[in-house]
C-alpha cells in the first residue's frame, strides 16, 4: 500500500485553473470603499470532471492590508443574514509576498455538477490607497461564469460581472492533475452544416488537462458503421494551460444527398497515447441542405428624442443602411418622445439604459461600440451575425392595397432547410421613412464632441451641428406590429424543406403615438420587416420589403425614376436650394424610398 500511494504522489501535479488566457495583463478593480469582498469563479467544464481541486491562490496589489481572509468552495451562490454562505468547504488563507494562498484540509473532486471557487476578505481604504481597488482581474475579456462579486456594503447581492462588465477573476484554482495519462476532453457544435456534396471543415477543441506538451492529436468520426481516422500535428508543440482549448480542424466526408444524421468525434490519441478522458467524445448533428439559407440578422434599435448620446445609435444604423441597402434590416423603438407607440414593458427584449440595441433578439449591446471597447463595432458585429447559419429563407412581398390605399398586405413564404425540433413563429412589423417634424428637438451631446470625428459621416452631421438638434429625418420607425396587434402566428415545428408562408393586413391611417396624435408627416414611407423566431424567443432570419403600389398612384417616392433632395440648415430651416456658401443638409429620397441625409459643406 505504502508503494502504491508513493507512485500515485508521483503521477500527481498541482497545476493552476485560471480563465483569464495567460497574455491577459493583471488589473486591479474595486468599489473605492472599506468592506468586505466576496470574489468567485464557476467551474462547470466537464473535461475537467474527477480532478481535485487543493485550494486557491491570488494576488493582490503590492501594499495592501486586507484581514479576515480565507478561501471555499460551494454548490450555490448564497447569503444568509447578509454572510457567505459556502456549503463545501473552506479554509483560512496566509498572505506572503502579496499572494493569499488558501489549502483545503482535503482536496474536493470535482463532479458533473457545477462548482464555486471563491475567497473572501476585508479591507480598509483609510489605511492606503491600494485598498481602494483591490481585486484582481482581467479587463476586456468576456468569459461566462468567471468572475462573481458581493460586498458588504457596495454589491450586496452576488452578480455576474463577467459579461456584463467583460472581467475575469485572475485566482487560481490550484488542482491535483494525474500526469502519467493523456486527458484531453473535446468540444465541437452542436450542429454541422454542408452542402450537397461539400467536404467540410470544423473548427473543434481540444480541451486540455493533461500537462504536457501536444506534438499531435488523432480523432475518428463515425457515421454509423463508418469510421474515419485522422490525425493533427502541432509543430511546434502546444503548452496550453488546464481547461483552456487547442483548436484543431475537423474534417468530414461529402455527402451526395440532403439529409441528417449524428457524426461522433472522438480525440482518440494525444501524442500517440491513448485519451482517457471520459468527455473526449463529442457528437454532432450533420446536416446536408442544397442551398444555404440567407440570414439577415435584426437589428433593433432603442432610441429616444430626450436620449442626448442616441444620435449614436442613429448614425450607425443609417451608415449600415445606406452600405448594404435591404440586407440590413433595422428596427426603431422610440422611447417617450412623439415617435412611440408601444410601452416599454411590451417591448421584445428587456431594454434598461439608453441607446441600445438587440441583435437577433438574444444579445445587447451599444448599437455604436457593439463588442469594440473604443471604435465603431456596429459592421463587425452584423458581418459576424451575417456568418451565422439560418435554418430558414424568408422572401417578402408588401402591397399597398389599390382600392383604399390604407392598407398594406403583407406575404411571407418561409422554406426550411433543415429540421431543429424547435417550434417556430412569424412576425410582421410596420415602419416608416421619412419621418421628421420641425418641432421635435434631438437631444445631442455629440456636438462639438471630435472624439468620433470622420468615423462614419452619419455620426459627424451630429457632432457638428447643435444641441438640440432640430429636422432630422428618422428612419425604419417602428409603428405597427402583429404582435402588438395580439396576433402570433405559428409556424409549429417545421421538418427539412417544409414551406410555410403567412399574411397579414397592416392599416397606415390613424396611426397614433402613445399620447393619441398622430405624428406621421406627408411623404413618409412604409416598410414591412417580417422575422422568424424559435421557440425561445431569437430571431433566426428577418426580411424587409419597401410597400408598393400595384398600380404607381399615391406614391411620392415612384415619378421621374430620379433621386429627389431637399436642403436644410443645421437648425432645421428648410431651403428653396442648395446654399452658394456654408455648411448645410441635404436629403436625399431615392427611388426605393429609403430617405437618407448627409452633411454638406458649400465653398
Amino acid at each position: 500500500m505504502t508503494l502504491l500511494a508513493m507512485a500515485c504522489s508521483v503521477m500527481a501535479q498541482t497545476r493552476d485553473f485560471s480563465y483569464p488566457p495567460a497574455d491577459s495583463p493583471v488589473e486591479w478593480w474595486g468599489t473605492k470603499k472599506s468592506e468586505t469582498y466576496n470574489v468567485a469563479v464557476c467551474i462547470d467544464n466537464p473535461s475537467l470532471e474527477g480532478l481535485r481541486i487543493k485550494g486557491i491562490s491570488v494576488d493582490f496589489p503590492e501594499g495592501t492590508a486586507i484581514a479576515d481572509a480565507n478561501g471555499w468552495l460551494s454548490t450555490q451562490l448564497e447569503f444568509d443574514g447578509g454572510r457567505r454562505v459556502a456549503d463545501i468547504c473552506e479554509g483560512d488563507g496566509q498572505v506572503a509576498d502579496g499572494v493569499l494562498t488558501v489549502i483545503f484540509d482535503e482536496p474536493v473532486e470535482i463532479g458533473p455538477d457545477p462548482v464555486y471557487a471563491g475567497y473572501t476578505f476585508t479591507t480598509d481604504v483609510a489605511g492606503n490607497d491600494a485598498d481602494r481597488l483591490p481585486v484582481a482581474a482581467a479587463m476586456d475579456v468576456e468569459i461566462p461564469g468567471s468572475f462573481f462579486v458581493a460586498t458588504s456594503r457596495s454589491v450586496r447581492s452576488w452578480q455576474d460581472y463577467s459579461i456584463s462588465a467583460r472581467m475575469a477573476s485572475a485566482m487560481h484554482v490550484l488542482v491535483d492533475v494525474d500526469s502519467g495519462s493523456p486527458s484531453v476532453g473535446i468540444e465541437i457544435p452542436a450542429f454541422t452544416h454542408a452542402l450537397v456534396s461539400e467536404e467540410k471543415t470544423v473548427q473543434a477543441e481540444a480541451v486540455m488537462v493533461w500537462p504536457e506538451s501536444v506534438e499531435s492529436l488523432e480523432y475518428q468520426c463515425r457515421d454509423g458503421e463508418t469510421v474515419e481516422t485522422h490525425t493533427v500535428a502541432f509543430d511546434p508543440p502546444c503548452q496550453v494551460a488546464l481547461g483552456h482549448a487547442l483548436p484543431f480542424a475537423v474534417d468530414f466526408e461529402s455527402f451526395g444527398t440532403r439529409g441528417s444524421r449524428d457524426v461522433e468525434v472522438a480525440v482518440t490519441k494525444v501524442n500517440g497515447l491513448t485519451n482517457i478522458n471520459p468527455h473526449g467524445a463529442m457528437s454532432t448533428t450533420y446536416q446536408v441542405v442544397e442551398a444555404y439559407p440567407q440570414k439577415h440578422p435584426l437589428f433593433e434599435d432603442y432610441t429616444g428624442l430626450w436620449c442626448g448620446y442616441c444620435p449614436m445609435g442613429l448614425a450607425a444604423m443609417e451608415y449600415m443602411s445606406e452600405k448594404y441597402g435591404n440586407d440590413f434590416v433595422a428596427v426603431a423603438y422610440h422611447n417617450k418622445d412623439a415617435m412611440s407607440v408601444i410601452e416599454p414593458e411590451d417591448y421584445p427584449c428587456e431594454v434598461s439604459e439608453f441607446p441600445y440595441l438587440y441583435v437577433d433578439r438574444c444579445e445587447g449591446m451599444n448599437p455604436f461600440f457593439c463588442k469594440d471597447p473604443v471604435g465603431f463595432g456596429s459592421e463587425a458585429e452584423w458581418l459576424e451575425a451575417c456568418r451565422e447559419f439560418s435554418p430558414v429563407d424568408l422572401a417578402l412581398t408588401a402591397r399597398i392595397n389599390p382600392e383604399d390605399k390604407s392598407t398594406i398586405q403583407a406575404s411571407c413564404t418561409a422554406d426550411f432547410a433543415v429540421a431543429t425540433g424547435k417550434g417556430y413563429s412569424l412576425e410582421f412589423i410596420l415602419l416608416a421613412d421619412g419621418v421628421s417634424n420641425d418641432q421635435w428637438r434631438q437631444s445631442n451631446h455629440l456636438s462639438g464632441n471630435s472624439t468620433y470625428a470622420g468615423v462614419v459621416p452619419q455620426l459627424d452631421v451630429f457632432i457638428d451641428g447643435p444641441d438640440p438638434f432640430v429636422g432630422y429625418v428618422y428612419n425604419d420607425v417602428m409603428v405597427r406590429s402583429s404582435v402588438m396587434n395580439g396576433d402570433m402566428i405559428s409556424l409549429g415545428t417545421p421538418g427539412m424543406g417544409d414551406r410555410l408562408s403567412g399574411k397579414y393586413v397592416f392599416s397606415t391611417s390613424g396611426i397614433l403615438n402613445l399620447s393619441g396624435e398622430e405624428f406621421l408627416n406627408d411623404g413618409c414611407a412604409f416598410r414591412v420587416v417580417a422575422l422568424v423566431c424559435d421557440d425561445e424567443g431569437n430571431c433566426v432570419n428577418c426580411v424587409s420589403a419597401r410597400a408598393e403600389d400595384p398600380e404607381g398612384v399615391n406614391d411620392p417616392f415612384v415619378g421621374d425614376g430620379e433621386t429627389v433632395y431637399s436642403y436644410y440648415l443645421l437648425d432645421g430651416t428648410r431651403l428653396e436650394c442648395a446654399p452658394d456658401k456654408g455648411i448645410y443638409m441635404r436629403m436625399s429620397v431615392g427611388v426605393d424610398g429609403r430617405v437618407s441625409t448627409e452633411k454638406l459643406v458649400a465653398r
